[in-house]
This record gives structure tokens, C-alpha cells and sequence, in this order.
């Protein structure tokens, strides 16, 4: 039997471990009769993502204050950002806007609080800079930011996401979460979230399985929200309605909306949008894990490589 090095330095371990990965998470679709299967190639990021967003925590890190940070060299679509940091406030943060190659920021925590809760912000950043990216390239093709798109439906859905009324609260989350500014951003932190499942879990190669690990997934962070989400749509779809149950849904839709759509319409739309989700992740999902894996591997090749050395100088010592 192979030890673990021979297998390495083959490349034989990596090849079988993306090979059995790929059996498990490719996505099939029929075109002319055949089947092919595909894992789609973005990892949902602009380039150089995961370089500026460290930048930007550490220099925050060494001095916690409204700052612009100059960000050229990590060639990323702006060169500097112009951070405001409002320490009354310990929450979130949000993106404002984008002009003249600097993205405008806000951070609502107090030091104490930035530095006691680093990976959220993190998650944030990366977020946030996902909304400037998508303004950065609707300004440059269109001349119009993402903002034309933050309409009256989008609003009305943030501020009736803890709505008391049931139906009102999930019609928001859904119209919300899945509104594909929003969906796009979200994803942008599934690298992120990949990343930590496999450390915090201590999960190894040797013990990895794919469904597993995916279920873990979609029960940590933003990720179980929205699978919650799917729950509700599908039984919006799925069940047995009587018409006075429909048209209390409809009313509802209406008044946050402005819309009149008839219940199969809403849930329709719902249902469409949540697919489009759907196919996102999992196509994300998969690529990810494969570049975790192989980077992983070449880590794991570096530190035998490093061992055998070690022993080779003792040896002659």
C-alpha cells in the first residue's frame, strides 16, 4: 500500500479525492438528448477579493478610526476606500457608494466590539464590497448605480423582515434575500464559510463526505436562513390553500407591494427566484471545496517535504 508522500507527490491523492468530489456534486442538464455535467468556474468574487478585505482588517486592526486606506496596490476595481467608522453604534455596516475610484464605507462598532467579533466583519466587508462591485460595473455600462434597482418592493421588504404579521414577515424575507443584489453579495461569503466549517470542524480529507458537509453548511450563518426560506416557498406552493387563506396572502402582497398578483403568480415568482439561488449555490458550493482541497493538498506536500528535509540533516548530522 502507498503511504500518504507517494501518493502526494504523484498527484494521485488530489486526482482521486476531485475525482470522487466531482462524482458526487456535478450538475447534469440535457442538451440534445445528452447529458453533461458542469460545475460552473466564479467562485462569486471580484479578484483579489480575500487580498484587500485582509488589508483593510489590518490596518483597521492597528488603528480603529474613519480612515481612507489606499488600496492600489491590491489591484482590486478601486484604489482606495474611504472607511467611516461610527463607534456609538454596535452593529453592522453598509456600503454608500462608489466615485472617482473610491468606495465609501461604514462600520457600526465600537473598537472593542470590530475586534471582538473580526470574522463578522470580515463576512461584512466582503459583503458590502460585492455591492460596490456590482455599482462600480453598472456605472461604467450604464451610467446607473445599483441604487435605480433599490426600489419601493426592495425597501419595503427590509423593513418588514421581523414583520409580527407571519405571512408579511416570510413574503419579505423571500423577496428580500432572494432580490439578486442581495443574493449575489451573499454569496460572495461562501468561501469564507467553506473555509471555516472544514477548521472548526476539524474535518480531513480522509473523512470528508460531500452531503455531509453540505447539510453542515446550510445550517450555519446566512445559509440556514435561507434554506428556511425554501421551506416556506415550497409549502406556499406545495400545499393545500383554501381561497380565503390565498386571498389574505394576496392582501398581504398588495399591501407591501403595490402589486396585484394572484396567489399562483406570487408563487410563482417566489418559486422561480429560490431556484435561481438554488443552482447558484450549488454550483458554487463544489468549486469551492475543490480549491480548498488542492490548496490543502499543497500545503500537506509542503510540510512532508519540510519533515522529510528535517530528517535528512539529522541523518548527516
Amino acid at each position: 500500500m502507498k503511504d500518504l508522500k507517494e501518493y502526494i507527490i504523484n498527484n494521485e491523492l488530489e486526482e482521486d479525492i476531485l475525482n470522487r468530489l466531482y462524482f458526487h456534486t456535478c450538475i447534469e442538464f440535457k442538451l440534445d438528448h445528452n447529458l453533461y455535467p458542469y460545475i460552473i468556474e466564479s467562485l462569486g468574487k471580484f479578484d483579489n477579493a480575500g487580498i484587500v478585505v485582509k488589508h483593510i482588517i489590518d490596518v483597521l486592526k492597528e488603528n480603529y478610526k474613519s480612515q481612507v486606506i489606499d488600496c492600489t496596490n491590491d489591484n482590486v476595481y478601486f484604489k482606495y476606500i474611504d472607511i467611516y467608522t461610527n463607534q456609538k453604534i454596535n452593529g453592522g455596516g453598509c456600503y454608500v457608494e462608489y466615485n472617482d475610484n473610491t468606495v465609501y464605507f461604514e462600520i457600526d462598532a465600537s473598537e472593542e466590539y470590530f475586534n471582538a467579533n473580526i470574522d463578522e466583519y470580515v463576512k461584512l466587508i466582503i459583503h458590502e464590497l460585492l455591492h460596490g462591485y456590482e455599482d462600480y460595473n453598472r456605472i461604467k455600462n450604464t451610467g446607473q448605480g445599483i441604487f435605480v434597482y433599490y426600489n419601493d418592493k426592495y425597501k419595503n421588504s427590509f423593513n418588514n423582515l421581523n414583520s409580527q404579521n407571519v405571512i408579511k414577515l416570510w413574503l419579505s424575507r423571500c423577496n428580500y434575500f432572494l432580490n439578486s443584489q442581495e443574493r449575489n453579495a451573499y454569496l460572495s461569503q461562501l468561501e469564507t464559510d467553506i473555509e471555516s466549517l472544514f477548521k472548526n470542524e476539524h474535518i480531513t480529507i480522509e473523512d470528508f463526505n460531500y452531503t455531509k458537509f453540505k447539510d453542515k453548511l446550510k445550517n450555519t450563518n446566512i445559509w440556514k436562513e435561507y434554506f428556511n426560506l425554501s421551506i416556506f416557498i415550497l409549502k406556499l406552493k406545495n400545499s393545500s390553500w383554501s381561497n380565503e387563506q390565498k386571498k389574505y396572502v394576496e392582501n398581504i402582497w398588495n399591501q407591501l407591494y403595490n402589486e396585484k398578483k394572484t396567489f399562483n403568480q406570487l408563487c410563482k415568482e417566489l418559486y422561480s427566484n429560490w431556484i435561481k439561488f438554488e443552482k447558484k449555490f450549488e454550483q458554487l458550493v463544489p468549486k469551492i471545496i475543490c480549491k480548498y482541497i488542492e490548496t490543502h493538498l499543497k500545503e500537506v506536500a509542503f510540510s512532508i517535504s519540510l519533515l522529510d528535509e528535517e530528517k535528512y540533516w539529522k541523518n548527516i548530522i
